[in-house]
């Protein structure tokens, strides 16, 4: 792990593609998002049942997750794109960790669907995780490293249900 991908869809043919979905052994990912399983104004439930939220409406949608959330909250941002290999593997353990973690909220912004949010927070590669609490940025991590990012999750989220993280 720790590979990125440019913020540029790479221009290979559809043979190379399903050829290196099958040397990854990741399964060919949808263009369509999976349903967030939550309607507008209805409140967040922080990661209960290892739920990943997804945006589809750009920056307008991801602030109005980061305020239905209480202050402390640790949310975990994962700006992903359907094409990248890497960022697959981010969407499994995120899946994963989204269970582990009862105090933060998982979301996950699809470079198709949300350009302007992908500009508008300077993201060059894929995956990128940002981290907020407070609806701040406290955290960026450009490369996946698994163990690191569980660690680090889980250190920031046991912050969240004792209280803000000192200094911020």
């Amino acid at each position: 792990m720790g590979a990125l991908c440019s913020t540029s869809k790479p221009q290979h043919d559809s043979a190379w593609l399903a050829k290196a979905d099958m040397v990854s052994g990741a399964p060919e990912p949808s263009m369509a998002p999976p349903s967030s399983g939550l309607s507008a104004g209805q409140p967040i439930k922080l990661s209960q049942g290892g739920t990943v939220v997804t945006l589809t409406k750009g920056q307008p949608e991801l602030d109005a997750k980061l305020r239905e959330v209480p202050p402390t909250a640790l949310v975990v941002l994962d700006f992903t794109a359907s094409w990248c290999a890497p960022c697959q593997e981010v969407d499994v353990f995120m899946k994963r960790i989204a269970k582990q973690v009862p105090h933060a909220l998982f979301v996950k912004a699809d470079a198709n669907l949300n350009q302007d949010l992908i500009s508008s927070k300077r993201i060059v590669g894929f995956p990128t995780l940002v981290l907020y609490r407070d609806q701040k940025e406290i955290a960026r991590f450009s490369r996946f490293v698994e163990a690191e990012m569980e660690t680090t999750l889980k250190r920031l989220a046991s912050d969240t249900a004792t209280g803000p993280v000192a200094g911020k």
